[in-house]
């Protein structure tokens, strides 16, 4: 099964980080909470610590962060109560130091209620962290596919989010996207990058500039 092999990719990853002697290991995003792709899902873990991570010990995890391929997206968290904290982060390919949005916290308090604490207003922080994400990209950042297919589906879910009052995953806001009135080429390519296919060809350009207003439409009517 997928998911068994997404979870294997983080229990070796736990593994090799037995010298850290970490406090917990939480998976949330759709290997925690459903819907997840394997090869396609990010392998979204917070890591939570009982200290600042040494040069020593930065480099074991970016290490098992090469091993473990680029969809496993960590935050390396010390103090957990403060949301706009920046924490050692390694997602893509990238690292660097980043905060831990509220839709991760809610998130995982869906996943691990006993140890994360309940996000009030869920409907308000995922539009909040929404337009916080994506309310002033340039046209230039919808060149990418992947940020066209993270732009539109965050859009998707949150605008989801706000009628049902409940977090949406990816599959489901992906579902909605016509609904929602994204362009049907625009939806179709992102539901089959999300299934593991090939999409029609589209000229970048174009589309980045499609992109761009439907995030403009989509932010205005959250």
């Amino acid at each position: 099964m997928s998911v068994e092999e997404g979870r294997e990719i983080l229990r070796a990853h736990q593994q090799r980080l037995d010298p850290l002697r970490c406090k917990g290991f939480f998976v949330h995003g759709s290997l925690g909470l459903g819907g997840y792709h394997h090869g396609i899902s990010d392998l979204d873990l917070v890591v939570r610590l009982d200290h600042q991570l040494t040069p020593p010990e930065r480099a074991l995890v970016a290490d098992s962060h090469r091993n473990a391929g680029p969809l496993l997206s960590a935050a390396y968290v010390l103090e957990a109560s403060d949301p706009e904290q920046r924490h050692p982060t390694w997602t893509h390919g990238w690292h660097g130091e980043r905060r831990a949005s509220l839709i991760t916290r809610a998130e995982l308090h869906l996943a691990h209620p006993r140890d994360w604490p309940e996000i009030p207003d869920v409907p308000g922080v995922v539009t909040q962290e929404v337009r916080r994400a994506w309310s002033r990209e340039r046209l230039t950042t919808y060149l990418r596919a992947e940020y066209v297919d993270l732009a539109l589906t965050s859009l998707a879910r949150a605008c989801l989010t706000r009628r049902t009052g409940l977090l949406t995953g990816k599959d489901e806001a992906i579902a909605h996207l016509r609904d929602l009135g994204v362009p049907g080429r625009l939806a179709v390519a992102v539901a089959d990058r999300r299934q593991g296919r090939e999409p029609l060809a589209h000229n970048r350009f174009s589309r980045a500039a499609a992109t761009r207003r439907t995030v403009k439409r989509l932010l205005d009517e959250l």
